[in-house]
């Protein structure tokens, strides 16, 4: 069974889930994979993807059952083109067989923890002087510590 699910709606909990379930002709499962990725880094990795444009917050393909459908902000539903199913068979070797997308679940580095806290103190359009960072980083290290403790 092949299984892919987006959710665009759910504020912070949006994400991609792919998963594929094999049985044997017994019914028993044999294999299992799935991998669960928040979507704003999964759109970060496929800017191209456009299943969930025009209104659409969700898709949900499973096989062999044949359930095909998109959803909508508006709560209508639409069964998936042939063209995107391709798109989805792609997305799931990639995502199951080929592993590309294991990276974007590693947790962020000490350097982009700073930039991320640097960045709080900040308006976009602000210039950030390196004395502003050096003491940031600072402070930045300095809750680690405490946090630790």
């Amino acid at each position: 069974m092949l299984f892919i699910k987006f959710n665009a709606l759910k504020g912070r909990s949006n994400f991609v889930y792919f998963k594929r379930t094999e049985q044997n002709d017994n019914g028993d499962i044999i294999s299992n994979a799935d991998i669960a990725i928040p979507l704003h880094k999964f759109l970060e990795a496929e800017p191209d993807f456009k299943l969930l444009s025009d209104g659409c917050i969700s898709v949900y393909w499973e096989e062999p059952r044949h359930v095909l459908e998109k959803k909508y902000i508006d709560g209508s539903k639409t069964l998936i083109p042939d063209d995107e199913m391709e798109i989805i068979r792609n997305l799931l070797e990639k995502a199951l067989d080929e592993h590309i997308y294991d990276d974007l679940l590693k947790p962020p580095t000490v350097e982009e923890q700073v930039d991320n806290f640097i960045k709080d103190f900040f308006e976009e359009s602000e210039e950030v002087t390196t004395e502003e960072q050096e003491r940031l980083l600072e402070e930045f290290l300095a809750e680690l510590d405490n946090d630790g403790n």
